[in-house]
């Protein structure tokens, strides 16, 4: 998700782009995407301003960077101004010696980031990655505009479940999924019955003091299918709202939303869930809360919801696996047990 600032002016930009230069630090890096005239060069004018840099700054479209002398907070450092747009791909990055920069203590600040994400920094591609899930749960995140996203989930009984996400517009992502139980093991192949579509929407950009809210639709379920439905029912048609706040080590980031399954199994309520998520650099922690309202159990005397948590681990820019712990607290939900998974995601750039 995205804190969204708006300039009117080139006045304006230059201005945020001072206030972006005052908090930075010794080796950070920064990314700016964004359309041709959109500001980014003048934003980075004033970022350079607020790091005491002399000399008049311009897009080096053609050399592919500039360095500059500067200073940060009463010292020296160099400041590093990359133009990604005319780069050939990754390896001409690694001519450069790029990894000497953002690994540097320098202040890196790069213009047309989104044009080779991949061959940025881990931290950098793992931040410009949305967050577009908690664990059965939705976030207002986004595969970003001409990307993709691979996801494999393991659970119970040999089961697995696939999922192909992709980013079509810079406010809308869709995809499918597809799976089963037994894969592994022995026995016939259980299949799901049907391939299960999913869309969302960004309604809303994330604000300074707002959140992002995204309407979606998902009807792939999680775990077994059995008796016309999952374990866990689809999210069907749903509204979540996120909001990140920067913290120490990384950001964090709250959620809440609300469903209406298209699976009326059992009972056809509406649910709701709220759950936070925390960064830790190639790390994220995160849990949920579920008030499980339709899976049928009120008339047997269970109304209390379940929780689920879970850790990921960004192994390299584009894979990232992840386990959960669901039903943590063991609620009558899933016959007061807990429930472990694994999920391993792998993201790119269509050519």
């Amino acid at each position: 998700m995205k804190k969204v600032f708006t300039t009117h002016s080139a006045a304006q930009t230059h201005a945020l782009g001072a206030a972006l230069g005052r908090c930075l630090a010794s080796g950070d890096v920064v990314a700016f995407r964004g359309d041709l005239g959109s500001g980014k060069t003048c934003m980075i004018q004033g970022v350079c301003e607020a790091l005491q840099v002399a000399d008049y700054v311009t897009s080096p479209t053609f050399v592919l960077i500039n360095e500059y002398a500067g200073q940060c907070r009463g010292r020296d450092i160099p400041v590093y101004h990359f133009d990604l747009y005319r780069l050939g791909g990754a390896d001409e990055l690694e001519e450069l010696g790029a990894e000497e920069y953002f690994y540097g203590h320098g202040v890196c600040l790069v213009e047309w980031a989104e044009q080779h994400a991949l061959a940025l920094p881990a931290r950098m591609y793992a931040d410009m990655a949305e967050l577009t899930n908690l664990v059965d749960s939705p976030t207002a995140g986004l595969v970003n505009k001409g990307h993709y996203a691979v996801n494999m989930r393991l659970f119970a009984d040999g089961g697995a479940v696939g999922r192909l996400h992709v980013g079509v517009l810079k406010r809308l992502s869709v995809g499918m999924s597809f799976g089963g139980e037994q894969l592994i093991g022995t026995g016939a192949v259980n299949w799901f019955p049907r391939v299960a579509v999913a869309a969302r929407c960004r309604i809303i950009e994330e604000g300074y003091t707002w959140p992002a809210l995204v309407l979606g639709v998902d009807t792939q379920g999680v775990g077994p299918y059995r008796s016309q439905r999952y374990q866990v029912k689809s999210k069907g048609i749903y509204l979540v709202l996120s909001k990140n706040y920067t913290s120490m080590l990384g950001e964090l980031g709250v959620h809440s939303g609300v469903n209406l399954s298209r699976e009326n199994a059992d009972d056809g309520d509406w649910s709701a869930w709220f759950g936070i998520d925390k960064s830790l650099r190639f790390m994220a922690l995160f849990a949920e809360y579920d008030l499980g309202r339709n899976n049928g159990l009120q008339n047997q005397g269970v109304e209390d919801g379940y929780l689920n948590v879970g850790g990921a681990w960004v192994v390299t820019p584009q894979l990232r696996v992840a386990y959960y712990l669901k039903n943590a607290l063991e609620s009558d939900h899933f016959g007061s047990q807990s429930i472990r998974e694994l999920s391993v995601t792998y993201r790119g750039k269509f050519r």
